[in-house]
């Protein structure tokens, strides 16, 4: 089975000017950052819930696209960035770090990223989770049959796409101190590459997180 998600630079969009309007609104940093992450995995939820009632991953993903381009517009004015620069750095200087400043030396963004990869490695190829998406994606058929609830972890795949495209999302607001609709046009692409170019012909079509691209290696 294959599926798609080119939702996932939209997602990455409103994830981060959710984060930053809760930001300029007066919520703290936990609750912005959960709010980012939330509406992620909520976008996540409701693709996956369309692709297992039937509707076509690539159809049901594009759709959402357009969607979230649409409330991204509206929410912002017909697009206008939404920036932290407005607020006191005492309020700021926590977010701003994630993305701008460094620990023993290193960029926080390549802990931070470096920290997401080690633990979608463990999920996807330590759990019982990652087993399950392998065995679903080889042939979804023979998982129903084998028992495994396929519309459930499918559906928990997509989420988990939506956490990980909120993520990336987040994290781009972190380095510019600002967010905006459709500043990130690289993943929309990556989105729609990466399965055909990455699965089939360098793993065959095992699951992995590592893809090639032209641009070095995709987490995907």
């Amino acid at each position: 089975m294959r599926t798609v998600d080119l939702s996932i630079a939209y997602n990455a969009d409103i994830a981060a000017l959710t984060v930053v309007w809760l930001l300029l609104n007066g919520y703290g940093l936990p609750a912005s950052l959960a709010g980012g992450l939330a509406v992620g995995a909520l976008i996540g939820l409701i693709n996956g819930i369309m692709v297992v009632k039937g509707v076509s991953a690539l159809v049901a993903t594009l759709g959402m696209m357009f969607i979230i381009r649409s409330a991204q517009l509206l929410t912002t004015g017909g697009g206008t960035p939404l920036m932290l620069f407005t607020l006191p750095k005492s309020k700021t200087r926590t977010f701003l770090h994630l993305g701008q400043g460094y620990a023993w030396g290193v960029p926080m963004q390549v802990i931070i990223g470096l920290t997401i990869l080690v633990l979608v490695y463990i999920l996807i190829y330590q759990t019982r989770f990652g087993r399950y998406l392998h065995a679903i994606g080889g042939n979804v058929d023979v998982a129903s049959l084998s028992g495994i609830h396929t519309k459930l972890y499918m559906t928990l795949g997509f989420v988990l796409a939506g956490l990980l495209s909120a993520c990336g999302g987040i994290m781009s607001a972190t380095r510019t101190g600002m967010a905006q609709p459709e500043g990130s046009p690289y993943p929309w692409l990556y989105s729609l590459v990466s399965p055909a170019t990455g699965t089939t012909p360098f793993f065959k079509g095992k699951l992995t997180i590592l893809v090639p691209t032209g641009r070095g290696l995709f987490v995907g």
